[in-house]
């Protein structure tokens, strides 16, 4: 039989979060969300896993209305969401802050 073999990273950064898939490096799947998209960030634990400290975190988007990302079997899920939703509102934050100082004939 044929067995196919999953690689999947994924990194959280400074530009966003990114989920890269590979079967035996043959072909990947590279889904890149910046923070400035994201709409939703949500952890699904089993109780087993919440003993463990593992779980899901999905990522969503306003783009598509649904999940975009899911990083499966992470550890500190609830850690990881606090961390992408504190970036995710501070560029928003900045962002605002940004067009306030804009002139109003200018945002127009």
């Amino acid at each position: 039989g044929v067995y196919r073999i999953y690689n999947v990273r994924y990194s959280v950064d400074a530009r966003g979060v990114v989920e890269k898939i590979g079967i035996l490096g043959l072909t990947t799947r590279t889904t890149q969300v910046r923070y400035e998209d994201i709409r939703s960030v949500e952890t699904e634990q089993t109780l087993l896993e919440r003993a463990l400290n593992i779980g899901e975190v999905e990522i969503g988007t306003a783009a598509t209305g649904e999940t975009e990302i899911m990083l499966k079997g992470v550890s500190a899920p609830m850690q990881i969401q606090e961390m992408i939703q504190s970036e995710r509102d501070q560029r928003g934050r900045m962002t605002r802050e940004r067009l306030g100082n804009v002139p109003k004939a200018a945002q127009a």
